[in-house]
């Protein structure tokens, strides 16, 4: 999992090597993103909602 990364192949950049990363590191990455997109297009509908409900809870509380 972890280790050298000798004569794995990578691109070399101004004497810097950049190795390929493993197909889980992709993975795990794409996900994150995603959920993250995912909450913050859908927060702000939830927090729409529960204001709505709350004021509405409250309008016929008293």
């Amino acid at each position: 999992m972890g280790g050298g990364h000798s004569g794995s192949g990578g691109t070399t950049y101004k004497g810097y090597t950049l190795h390929q990363p493993k197909r889980w590191h992709v993975v795990t990455g794409k996900g994150l993103c995603a959920i993250m997109w995912f909450a913050s297009f859908l927060s702000p509908s939830i927090y729409y909602f529960s204001f709505q409900f709350l004021s509405l809870h409250f309008q016929f509380s008293f």
